[in-house]
């Protein structure tokens, strides 16, 4: 139980954040606005960084990791930030596959959105940085 309400801490964050991007896409915001795609991808980011920050902050609390260097701590996350955001656009390349849609516009679009997202993970990290503390 307690693990299961940790996921939900976890992940509620990115969870609103996705369904706030279902309800702009499907309200036809995306294709009046163009370029709220840059926020929405910042702030993917932004709240995958808190997810990784969340749960890394939970294995130390119960000793299962130790507490990293701050450089070593940002690039932890905003690797995991990148792997994320990697496997997002992979997800999107499917579904425009599977649904004969045109969400990816090309590499130019693509490489902006990967960049937004660690953008929005960077200034997630400084941000929430400092919630793995440790109940001692």
């Amino acid at each position: 139980m307690k693990l299961f309400r940790i996921l939900i801490n976890a992940f509620i964050f990115p969870f609103l954040v996705f369904v706030f991007h279902i309800l702009l896409y499907f309200l036809g915001i995306y294709e009046l606005y163009a370029w709220i795609d840059i926020p929405m991808h910042f702030l993917g980011g932004f709240s995958i960084a808190f997810t990784y920050i969340y749960l890394t902050g939970f294995l130390y609390r119960e000793n299962i990791v130790e507490r990293l260097p701050f450089l070593i701590f940002f690039v932890f996350i905003i690797s995991l930030v990148s792997l994320t955001a990697v496997l997002w656009e992979f997800f999107e390349f499917g579904i425009d596959i599977a649904f004969n849609l045109d969400t990816q516009k090309g590499v130019k679009d693509t490489l902006g959105d990967l960049l937004f997202g660690l953008i929005g993970g960077s200034f997630g990290f400084l941000l929430f940085k400092r919630y793995p503390k440790a109940r001692r």
